[in-house]
């Protein structure tokens, strides 16, 4: 958690500084994994790009590419979207982040709206992977923290396991951005609340917080094409494929 600032100079850059000391507990933690993975996922127009670290007096900022907004905001809009067509673009960004992040041997671990980010440049909308914070190094032997992004985008091996340490894949992302792709066409009511870190769409695949799992098969191309006939059967195969369980 950090605050956003413009830069004085330089238009096309922001300053993120943490709420907190780098002395703090657990801040330290997170900012070193931010810098580390933004350090090695560099020249990437669908990851948010790292320009500059400054330390001072415990105090660390990051200037980081400056971005309109984020997609939780954005879609906010949809009414006024052309939802086939900048769904493409935000699902051919967004895939192509993910594979560069796990190509460097990362995973993000916390795939959601909020940390998307848009701009739009020449006629053209451009989305990237941000907020690095809670990314981890992918080692097929270790086992990773289970709470991995938040509910309603949370892959199914996390759910039942809070608070303990499990085998963990860079899989996890792969169904996080599914469930951030099914909200962009499927959330046709945004005026929902955040409660905390909760999001009222955590049911958008019938899983309650009452029942911690997931059904069997999510079959997202039915729930879709009660909602729009505009997508083609390749964003049907997609999405689906992202949300396989197991």
């Amino acid at each position: 958690h950090g605050t956003i600032y413009k830069h004085s100079a330089y238009s096309e850059m922001v300053i993120k500084i943490p709420s907190k000391k780098i002395s703090d507990n657990g801040l330290q933690y997170t900012v070193i994994n931010e810098v580390h993975s933004l350090l090695s996922l560099k020249n990437n127009d669908n990851i948010i790009q790292l320009h500059n670290i400054v330390l001072d007096n415990q105090i660390i900022s990051l200037y980081l590419g400056k971005y309109e907004e984020d997609l939780y905001n954005f879609m906010k809009k949809r009414h006024k979207l052309d939802l086939y067509q900048i769904g493409k673009i935000l699902m051919e960004d967004i895939t192509r982040g993910l594979y560069i992040v796990h190509t460097k041997g990362w995973i993000h671990c916390d795939v959601k709206p909020d940390n998307i980010l848009v701009k739009h440049i020449d006629g053209k909308y451009v989305f990237c992977l941000a907020d690095f914070g809670s990314s981890q190094i992918f080692d097929v032997n270790m086992l990773y923290y289970s709470h991995i992004s938040v509910k309603g985008y949370r892959p199914p091996e996390c759910l039942n396991s809070d608070n303990k340490f499990i085998k963990l894949t860079q899989k996890a992302d792969v169904f996080s951005a599914g469930c951030v792709f099914y909200d962009f066409f499927y959330a046709n009511n945004l005026e929902w609340k955040k409660l905390e870190d909760n999001y009222l769409t955590v049911d958008k695949f019938h899983f309650g917080f009452n029942r911690k799992r997931y059904p069997d098969i999510i079959d997202t191309e039915l729930l879709l094409k009660n909602k729009t006939t505009k997508l083609s059967a390749n964003i049907y195969r997609f999405m689906n494929s992202c949300l396989k369980i197991n």
